[in-house]
């Protein structure tokens, strides 16, 4: 009979896992993310046991660049090629079966990362600084109500019916964002109109509030994108000072930011709305959390309990402040 190779021998099994002869290795969900961006087979080889890639592991290095800065980054923490993952990062670390730092929970490959200085792809890119033209900044509420209603600073003035504002109490410790006005919108003059509107009622009357009482509602623009198309970042950013500007009118203790093109132009971001999701970011000095916008929830309905979930995580992080 043939005789097959040692199994059940924890050294065998961790040889293979750091890449040995024995099979192909198998790439961490992480690895598989990098690699799309043409770095995820050096650098998943670090984890693995770093060094040279063994015949059959790796394709060779597309970026001879990268690997010098890991291989030195490695050499000036006394971190030799032939380590584990685990054995990289002091054994404290480990002992909760995750890592943790002031955004959230890590995995372990994250906090790898973090000790050898490479920081993972989807990190927060450092926020906007919240500054505008001075002209914005000493608006009063009716003067920058007129200035938005004037504006022409991008071409989704040339098609709408009415700008949008925003709604709610001018003073107030909630501030909800979302992405842009639509159709119904459009025609009101007023944020989340119609079903998306009833489902953002319902939302804020689940954990206490209405837009009458303590909540200001606004969009990333004032005008509605034609076809209710996402808006584009140039357009965000021409609507950014008023933003900004009614940001420091309310005051509010907490921002709620409605779906992915709100968090993403807020925190200035690339990253997904589920790697957002569950965290206190900042917007200037102000806390701020993310959720789905109302309008992908009427088409995704099993998400619901999520977005129920980042509303008690909203009333928790309120309480604490």
């Amino acid at each position: 009979m043939r005789r097959h190779g040692k199994r059940g021998v924890p050294g065998r099994l961790r040889r293979d896992a750091a890449g040995g002869r024995g099979s192909q290795p198998a790439q961490s969900e992480r690895g598989e993310e990098l690699a799309g961006h043409g770095h995820g087979q050096k650098i998943a080889g670090i984890f693995r046991g770093g060094g040279k890639a063994r015949r059959g592991e790796l394709l060779p290095s597309r970026s001879q660049t990268l690997e010098q800065r890991c291989a030195q980054s490695l050499q000036e923490r006394g971190f030799w090629g032939n380590l584990c993952q685990a054995e990289l990062l002091p054994r404290r670390k480990w002992q909760g079966g995750c890592a943790r730092d002031e955004e959230g929970t890590l995995n372990r490959m994250d906090a790898a990362m973090e000790e050898m200085g490479l920081h993972p792809l989807w990190r927060l890119k450092p926020g906007k600084a919240n500054e505008f033209p001075d002209e914005h900044a000493a608006m009063g509420w009716e003067e920058m109500k007129s200035a938005i209603e004037s504006c022409t600073a991008c071409p989704l003035h040339k098609g709408r019916n009415r700008t949008v504002v925003g709604a709610g109490c001018e003073k107030a410790d909630w501030f909800f964002i979302g992405e842009a006005p639509g159709a119904e919108e459009d025609l009101k003059g007023e944020p989340f109109v119609g079903q998306a509107g009833k489902l953002l009622d319902n939302m804020l009357a689940s954990i206490g509030l209405s837009r009458e009482s303590n909540v200001y509602i606004a969009n990333t623009v004032k005008c509605r994108p034609p076809a209710n198309r996402n808006p584009e970042p140039s357009e965000m950013a021409a609507c950014h000072p008023f933003l900004s500007r009614q940001i420091e009118l309310v005051g509010p203790k907490l921002i709620v930011l409605l779906g992915r093109i709100a968090a993403q132009s807020v925190l200035d971001s690339d990253a997904s709305i589920s790697s957002l999701r569950g965290k206190v970011h900042a917007c200037g000095n102000i806390p701020a959390i993310v959720t789905y916008h109302p309008a992908y929830l009427l088409r995704n309905p099993m998400d619901k309990s999520k977005a129920w979930e980042d509303l008690c995580f909203a009333r928790k992080v309120m309480t604490g402040l």
